[in-house]
């Protein structure tokens, strides 16, 4: 029987759409634009059935997407109103997310207090 490839430990392919599980089957919830999935025409209610020939159960998403490398082009199958569509994906990479907290200047006191108390230390003033 075959199997996906492994990437060995390379940052995997990113297809950018999310998912959610109902009824043991997964469908797209959102496709931010300018990803991957948006590029190529997944939809929202899309489900998606397999990437290349292997099946994607419902929880093994990231496990498939693991396989596969950014630049890497797969076939996509989904299932849209249930009329099977191939989709053609080049894979791209994860955007890094990174979050900056940054204190307001003009905070009222009451923000700072709640700031504070957030972050376990004294307020500060102004």
């Amino acid at each position: 029987m075959a199997s996906a490839p492994e990437t060995g430990g390379a940052r995997p392919g990113w297809l950018g759409a999310r998912t959610r599980v109902e009824g043991g089957r997964l469908f797209v919830s959102v496709v931010p634009r300018e990803t991957p999935a948006w590029t190529a025409g997944v939809n929202v209610d899309d489900e998606i059935v397999a990437i290349d020939d292997f099946r994607v159960p419902p929880d093994q998403l990231d496990q498939r997407l693991q396989a596969c490398t950014p630049g890497q082009s797969v076939t996509l199958l989904v299932s849209r109103r249930d009329v099977l569509k191939r989709l053609d994906v080049t894979l791209g990479t994860a955007p890094n997310q990174t979050w900056t907290i940054e204190r307001l200047p003009a905070a009222t006191p009451a923000a700072q207090a709640h700031l504070a108390a957030w972050l376990g230390a004294a307020p500060t003033a102004g």
